[in-house]
């Protein structure tokens, strides 16, 4: 009778204790996916059958464990700007970078919805865009001296804000092939990537309608704008860059967005541009990858 009551509380200690530990980040992502777990599942089952796929599996399980929170935006009248927007003769990214800024648009929609990624997403865009991104992952020989988690971070991500998902990585493919950027030198890759992209879009362009016209003149000149046209072109060429800012100088008015991007011979972030004239307050990053939050240190 004692050994059966000793294996007994073994046995509850160890249900309590199984019971009380978190999920795990990818299990956690399925379940908040609902009934679009089957397409994320899927996903994770295509690269798991052959063992070449293993470091795209790594960038699915990336993904997908830090797809909770990603959403975008949606409501009558975001959805109406974006099909004239569509309509509009500007170039596509500038139209791509307006989406991506009507998140920071105050009051555009008296009540936003918010369509979430982890539930809406499907497979075969996660599949196309993992496809595609590794692709530049194994074009560009300096990659092998940095951790591959870098480009998870900076390259991988399939979207930069809550801006419609479509496929904008494959807009910039051609340029790996015709420009041929691809080097030994991630310094010399990044300016002939500049060169050609200086010279293929004119920031000047202007939009056939008036109140697209507005909203980018009153833009065009400002860092956010500049900054994120060029994420967009950096990340889908395989560069690895990021976008730093802070809302606010902790001297005067006024934010302030600059480009960093990784220096492979200390294996670090490398700041670009000067970040303004003011003093500098604290900087953010946004980025895909879910970060922990900080919590106050206790007093001893």
């Amino acid at each position: 009778m004692r050994t059966w009551r000793i294996f007994f509380v073994l046995w509850f200690l160890g249900l309590v204790s199984g019971c009380g530990q978190e999920p795990s980040a990818l299990e956690a992502a399925l379940d908040a996916a609902g009934n679009n777990r089957a397409e994320l599942e899927k996903v994770l089952a295509y690269y798991s059958q052959n063992e070449e796929d293993s470091l795209k599996l790594r960038a699915a399980r990336f993904l997908i464990e830090n797809m909770p929170g990603h959403y975008t935006l949606r409501g009558k009248t975001i959805d109406e700007f974006r099909n004239r927007l569509d309509r509009d003769t500007a170039e596509y990214f500038a139209r791509k970078t307006m989406d991506i800024l009507l998140s920071e648009v105050v009051g555009i929609e008296p009540c936003p919805e918010r369509e979430y990624d982890v539930r809406h997403i499907t497979a075969d865009y996660l599949i196309r865009h993992i496809n595609s991104s590794m692709a530049l992952y194994r074009c560009f020989p300096w990659y092998k001296n940095i951790p591959v988690e870098f480009f998870f971070r900076h390259v991988l991500p399939y979207r930069i804000d809550h801006e419609r998902l479509d496929g904008w990585r494959d807009s910039l493919q051609p340029v790996l092939q015709e420009e041929c950027i691809i080097s030994s030198d991630v310094r010399q890759d990044i300016n002939e990537a500049r060169k050609y992209l200086n010279l293929k879009y004119d920031f000047g362009l202007t939009f056939s309608t008036s109140e697209f016209n507005e909203f980018y003149g009153q833009s065009q000149n400002e860092c956010q704008y500049l900054y994120l046209r060029y994420l967009m072109w950096y990340r889908g060429l395989g560069l690895l860059y990021s976008m730093d800012y802070f809302p606010c100088y902790a001297n005067r008015n006024g934010l302030h967005y600059w480009m960093a991007n990784i220096d492979t011979q200390k294996t670090g972030l490398r700041v670009e541009k000067n970040p303004g004239n003011g003093r500098a307050a604290k900087v953010f990053r946004k980025t895909f990858e879910r970060n922990p939050t900080v919590s106050p240190r206790k007093s001893t």
